[in-house]
């Protein structure tokens, strides 16, 4: 059986010296691999085209980030202390987005788990 492909989402920034970069924690890569899988590394700098083949490829798809503080914390510092790149604001949003749905998830089933309380 052949081994499920997983897209790792990676975090994007601008270096000082003006470079570009696209980053992952390696703990993102050894559990995927861990658990089976191969990890396919998904940047925002891909072209679109290249984008909508992956997603034609993978069998999962992990998504990174810090969730709700991260995503506000990024946001905040985005827009405190330089400008915004297209492709951060669309991460800032995933962190965002991707937390609420954390934190509701969580509390739905804290109220599943609570319902014989009353």
């Amino acid at each position: 059986m052949a081994r499920p492909i997983i897209g790792v989402t990676t975090s994007s920034e601008r270096t000082d010296k003006g470079v570009d970069r696209a980053f992952v924690n390696a703990s993102y890569i050894r559990a995927v691999e861990r658990a089976g899988g191969v990890p396919l590394l998904l940047t925002p700098y891909h072209s679109p085209d290249a984008l909508a083949r992956f997603t034609t490829q993978i069998d999962g798809l992990l998504l990174t980030g810090g969730g709700v503080l991260l995503g506000a914390y990024l946001l905040y510092a985005r827009l405190a202390y330089g400008g915004i790149a297209a492709t951060t604001v669309v991460f800032d949003a995933f962190c965002l987005i991707m937390g609420m749905q954390m934190l509701f998830f969580a509390m739905w089933m804290d109220m599943e788990h609570n319902k014989g309380l009353r």
